[in-house]
């Protein structure tokens, strides 16, 4: 009797676990029934490419959030990196990609020194630098949408690559998620970043560095924002200055969904990857059956609600985020 108790709850609590797959699967299925066309094989290349951005910034989305942190300037340094990417193009040509993740990488550096250095919480020292990229990416581009010219387009290009119809980009994002879940799971630095959010005292006191993996998670939160923004701009063959802004909410939304705490030490990239299948899938669905953007927009904010309850830690309910 014991036994067979026993295997029940281990049963439920895998399925809790990766509840976001089982919810995919079954969101899947409910909207070809109500779509066909859902599954067809150009819009399952749309979905997959549609993916490669928003889990490039899951991932950076998912180690934030493991320490305990937040970063809401994740969508504004992708839309200065878009930005970059396209005007420095005609007079630099690969430079220009090169730049971009340059300006991501110490982005999101500044952003985890005044966060470790200078002791701002994580919320306010993101959200002022979130004001100042927004800021730069609107001087960059003069305000409106920077062109990239048809003589450039070489540059863009591959992001219209496919292998049947698995695109480029997608590939590109798998691999870096592949190469992360390693780094994550086989890794000192993943094994510090559960330490932290977990207890950050007793990660010290066992001589991890702590100061030291905070900042590096928040510059590799900047390169893959700038990744993701070079990616918007060879997809629109544009830089726009706010193409970036609505993707922090659906980063964020994608990780909480997929079960990564919010109060940090919990989750993982594995986890990540189902609740940006979920994101993906209900943006598009919603597209696909024709559900109106405002009421897209009502329909995130109760996912990222819904999401928050599940995996927040009601032992530690108490917590702030840091």
């Amino acid at each position: 009797m014991q036994l067979k108790i026993h295997k029940d709850g281990m049963l439920f609590s895998v399925l809790k676990e990766y509840v976001s797959y089982f919810v995919a699967v079954a969101l899947l299925f409910a909207i070809t029934a109500i779509n066909p066309r859902f599954i067809s094989p150009m819009n399952l290349s749309n979905i997959l490419s549609d993916m490669s951005a928003v889990l490039l910034l899951s991932i950076g989305v998912t180690f934030i959030l493991l320490i305990g942190s937040i970063d809401l300037s994740i969508g504004a340094m992708s839309s200065c990196a878009c930005v970059i990417f396209a005007v420095t193009i005609p007079n630099l040509g690969w430079m220009g990609l090169i730049l971009a993740l340059a300006y991501g990488t110490l982005a999101g550096y500044l952003s985890g020194l005044l966060y470790v250095k200078l002791k701002i919480p994580s919320f306010i020292a993101t959200f002022g630098t979130m004001s100042v990229w927004q800021s730069v990416a609107l001087i960059i581009s003069d305000g409106s949408p920077q062109q990239i010219g048809k003589e450039f387009w070489q540059y863009t290009q591959w992001f219209k690559i496919k292998i049947g119809i698995i695109p480029l980009p997608f590939i590109i994002a798998m691999s870096i998620f592949a190469i992360l879940v390693l780094v994550e799971k086989k890794t000192k630095f993943g094994r510090t970043l559960f330490a932290v959010g977990g207890n950050e005292s007793a990660a010290r006191m066992a001589g991890l560095n702590v100061e030291g993996s905070k900042i590096l998670v928040f510059a590799l939160m900047g390169l893959l924002s700038a990744m993701a923004g070079i990616f918007f701009a060879a997809n629109l063959k544009s830089g726009i200055p706010t193409v970036g802004e609505p993707f922090t909410l659906t980063a964020i939304a994608a990780v909480a969904l997929g079960g990564t705490s919010m109060s940090g030490g919990k989750g993982g990239l594995i986890k990540t990857l189902a609740g940006v299948v979920l994101v993906v899938l209900i943006q598009n669905g919603m597209n696909v059956i024709g559900v109106g953007v405002f009421w897209q927009k009502i329909t995130f904010g109760l996912i990222i609600l819904i999401a928050l309850y599940i995996t927040t830690d009601r032992k530690r309910r108490n917590l702030v985020v840091k």
